[in-house]
């Protein structure tokens, strides 16, 4: 994964962490097709704790096309999902 998909998600997760401030942070599970250790250390170099405002991270390693993934992180009774894309691949198929 690039340097600048890791700054993305980054972004996004930051968002997510400014977000739920107000109610002291919420647990963000990632789903990252990187390996666990390798993305907590990455979370923790790009965002500190003390700038998640209590939200909590919890990586798991899996892809968001691949629905034993999705069940393992309870996508389906999770608050809410953020879906960032892989811009480093091109795109297989364009909607009109």
């Amino acid at each position: 994964m690039s340097g600048e998909t890791v700054e993305r998600r980054a972004r996004g997760l930051r968002q997510v962490c400014l977000a739920y401030r107000n109610d002291g942070g919420r647990v963000c599970v990632v789903l990252s097709p990187v390996e666990k250790l390798e993305m907590e250390a990455r979370l923790a170099e790009l965002i500190p704790p003390a700038s998640r405002f209590g939200t909590t991270f919890v990586v798991r390693q899996g892809l968001p096309l691949v629905p034993d993934d999705l069940r393992m992180v309870a996508a389906g009774s999770a608050a809410s999902t953020v879906v960032i894309s892989n811009s480093s691949r091109r795109a297989s198929f364009c909607l009109p």
